[in-house]
């Protein structure tokens, strides 16, 4: 059976429940049919740490952990924030794949904070580099700020989520020890950049993603999105490639492991 790895959704989001959905189902069903693993992304300290709490209900399923830049704007105290964020990586280390939803966003002027988005995005991947944890990247129209700041953390790794950048950024973005991940956008009319970037950097550097609940796939569009749907963004990547699905499914797979060496996944 095809299987893929969802390197990044959020199944702790209101969206499930304010439109009916039953988390618990729709998980059960992911992992009986298409899903391999899945990575249950927090954005602040405590739906981070809801996130854990999930991730100790389902084996396939770990837990990243940060603070969003978008959430940052909300947030008073931010050592205090940061704090809780490292508490959890000291106490929860079992469960947890990676430091994220982490970096910048300057498209939402009603949440915006640049130098406090900076800030948390800076902190984080210094606190990724003193755990040797990977990150899980967003980058919304900030693209050479985002660059600036993960210059001046060589040892930082991880994944650029919901890719939306060029090729060439991406080709540097590799040389860091950068994996692009792609969602439901790739499904979607006028993707031709996105799909020179697939093609740029090959099956070897890519992931597969939902971001659930947000960003369902073209057939899709606009509904509530849930892990399951993996399987159209994939399916649309490997026609790109030129490849099998089952091949592509394996590479992806084995890249997703490669990153995120989850102590509950890997008995580390």
């Amino acid at each position: 059976m095809i299987s893929f790895f969802d390197v990044h959704a959020h199944y702790t989001d209101k969206r499930f429940s304010e439109y009916g959905f039953d988390v618990d189902f729709i998980l059960r069903d992911c992992f009986s049919t298409n899903v391999y693993r899945i990575v249950n992304s927090g954005t602040d300290p405590e739906n981070s740490k809801q996130a854990i709490e999930m991730a100790k209900r389902y084996p396939g399923m770990c837990a990243s952990v940060g603070i969003h830049p978008t959430d940052a704007f909300f947030i008073e105290d931010c050592d205090y924030a940061l704090g809780q964020i490292e508490h959890l990586i000291l106490q929860e280390r079992y469960e947890i794949a990676a430091i994220g939803e982490i970096g910048l966003d300057y498209y939402h002027e009603d949440m915006l904070n640049k130098s406090k988005q900076k800030y948390f995005f800076d902190a984080l991947l210094s606190l990724s580099e003193k755990h040797r944890l990977p990150v899980v990247i967003h980058c919304r129209e900030a693209m050479g700020d985002c660059l600036d700041i993960v210059r001046l953390h060589p040892n930082s790794y991880g994944v650029f989520h919901c890719y939306a950048g060029s090729a060439e950024t991406a080709k540097e973005l590799i040389k860091r020890n950068y994996f692009i991940s792609v969602c439901g956008n790739v499904t979607y009319k006028k993707s031709e950049k996105l799909e020179n970037v697939i093609r740029t950097v090959g099956a070897e550097h890519l992931l597969t993603e939902t971001d659930a609940p947000y960003m369902a796939p073209a057939p899709l569009r606009g509904t509530v999105n849930n892990s399951s749907n993996i399987l159209h963004s994939a399916t649309k990547m490997a026609q790109i490639l030129d490849m099998k699905l089952d091949t592509f499914s394996r590479i992806t797979r084995n890249n997703a492991d490669s990153i995120f060496k989850v102590p509950k996944f890997c008995n580390l």
